[in-house]
């Protein structure tokens, strides 16, 4: 019989229950980083006057009010992604800034009530912030 360290038992029968168990959790965060809930089939672009700007983690957001022909005012949020992807494409916290005028275009939500985008190109003014290209 082999010799076995000190509770080596007891690691392998954790090591039978964690890792499948870890294995479980993957698809949750996968699906929390998902597109899924915006319509991939159509794009959007939307003009409007930033509120917000946060530069957080999961996801940098940029809130903005879009003022319609007929007048009416509508607040869309934009779902960035992480602070650390936002970076490698020359983003800082200090990008967007309340009362910037921007033009966003991307995927809207499937839900025609929740005004989000899920985004394929930022601009202000005449400067490209993001495209996807």
């Amino acid at each position: 019989m082999k010799n076995r360290a000190p509770g080596s038992a007891g690691i392998v029968a954790a090591s039978i229950f964690f890792f499948p168990a870890a294995t479980l959790t993957v698809p949750a965060a996968h699906a929390h980083h998902s597109a899924a809930r915006f319509d991939s089939s159509r794009t959007v672009t939307v003009k409007g006057v930033v509120t917000r700007f946060e530069w957080s983690n999961p996801h940098v957001y940029i809130y903005f009010e879009q003022l319609t022909d007929a007048g009416a005012q509508i607040e869309w949020r934009v779902e960035a992604f992480p602070i650390s992807t936002m970076r490698r494409f020359g983003w800082s916290k200090s990008t967007l800034h309340a009362g910037d005028s921007i033009t966003v275009t991307g995927k809207p939500a499937k839900d025609a009530n929740d005004k989000s985008l899920f985004p394929t190109l930022i601009k202000r003014g005449d400067t490209t912030l993001f495209s996807e290209r």
